[in-house]
């Protein structure tokens, strides 16, 4: 139905009553940014990545959609929070965006991969 559930937790690992919000169509991975601030969606109906700011009590607030290759599957921050880079499934590429303030997505680079990657992952230090 394009949307996101997310569901506070409380002690014990108890699941509190879940917020819903829209995305784009076929959301299927998400990213906390390392810090926390930021979720990001990946759309794999649409090929968009949408981006949310993370306030009190979890609470979601939409930054916007960009878009991305064909099927984006998982995506990864990089450690600092200032990348992100996406798994596109069909079209066998990587995208990678820098995070400006507040979330916006730039593009920064995009490779080809081998046949359908499922997802990505930045090293510890952000350098692979």
């Amino acid at each position: 139905d394009n949307t996101l559930s997310v569901f506070p937790v409380g002690p014990g690992g108890a699941l509190g009553t879940a917020a819903i919000v829209a995305t784009g169509s076929g959301p299927f991975g998400v990213a906390f940014s390392p810090d926390g601030s930021l979720l990001a969606v990946t759309n794999s109906s649409d090929g968009t990545v949408s981006v949310f700011t993370v306030g009190a009590g979890g609470a979601l607030h939409a930054v916007g959609a960009t878009p991305t290759g064909d099927n984006p599957l998982l995506m990864a921050f990089s450690p600092d929070g200032r990348l992100l880079a996406v798994a596109n499934y069909h079209d066998s590429t990587a995208w990678v965006y820098s995070v400006g303030l507040g979330g916006a997505l730039t593009k920064v680079s995009s490779a080809v991969t081998g046949n359908g990657p499922f997802g990505v992952a930045f090293s510890p230090d952000g350098s692979v």
